[in-house]
């Protein structure tokens, strides 16, 4: 996604547009591809004003929830998912809109449990939570991924470093020709970038994004926002998300 994916949205949205730089806002998954492609593409630098980045995710050794119980058997998820030819993991799909629509209601008296399932993902935050909405946000979270994608963020937890994804021994040596997965660059010249961030995720937790935050170039905002439960799914769904980061996700780009 990072090498492929979001070069090409970004070159098509030039081509379409006739302009020759945008602006690049990412949330969770969407700054970890960002990182990836200034990486493996540092040439896409002269294409991008600057750089707001919600919840940022390189580092996951602090990762916390239920995805850090899941990083303990990610690889070998993948192994079993892999033989039986499954590469999707958890695609929307029919039962999880029944179930949402059925049980998780804004007055159904399972609804907590609904709830509780995005929290123990994200965090505890039940006062940016929509209950209005929360059918809605069930329905598309989770939304499926490749199964290697979440492998790769769950072999990362036990990784000093960003480095690609890891094969085995004999599978790095015919991806990467070496026995290791190459590390990402973190040093490549960047845009200028700002971070948003919450205190209470537990995906991009503070002590890693204060990790990434020493680690690259032309860091201008490491804004951590004001409320002390702001969680992962907050950035996105959160009831202030307006006051808390998009305000000043605005003022920052218009510096640019």
């Amino acid at each position: 996604m990072g090498y492929y994916d979001v070069p090409a949205a970004i070159d098509y949205t030039l081509n379409t547009t006739s302009n020759s730089q945008l602006y690049y806002v990412g949330f969770s998954m969407g700054t970890t591809m960002f990182f990836v492609m200034m990486s493996e593409k540092p040439q896409y630098i002269d294409k991008i004003k600057a750089v707001a980045l919600l919840a940022p995710v390189v580092h996951n050794n602090h990762l916390k929830g239920g995805l850090r119980v899941f990083s303990n058997y990610s690889n070998d998820i993948d192994d079993i998912m892999s033989l039986l030819g499954h590469y999707e993991f958890l695609p929307s799909d029919e039962a999880m809109d029944y179930l949402a629509n059925n049980f998780c209601l804004e007055d159904d008296i399972t609804e907590p449990i609904c709830s509780s399932f995005l929290f123990l993902i994200s965090g505890y935050d039940p006062e940016e939570m929509n209950d209005e909405y929360l059918p809605i946000y069930l329905t598309h979270t989770p939304a499926g991924t490749s199964v290697h994608t979440l492998n790769h963020y769950g072999q990362l937890v036990y990784k000093d470093d960003f480095q690609k994804y890891d094969w085995g021994v004999i599978g790095n040596r015919e991806h990467y020709g070496q026995d290791t997965p190459p590390l990402y660059n973190l040093q490549e010249p960047l845009p200028p970038v700002a971070f948003y961030w919450g205190q209470n995720d537990y995906m991009a937790t503070p002590e890693d994004v204060a990790r990434l935050s020493t680690e690259i170039q032309n860091l201008q905002v490491n804004h951590r926002v004001e409320w002390d439960m702001w969680a992962h799914l907050d950035m996105p769904w959160g009831i202030h998300a307006k006051e808390y980061v998009y305000e000043y996700v605005l003022e920052f780009l218009s510096n640019y």
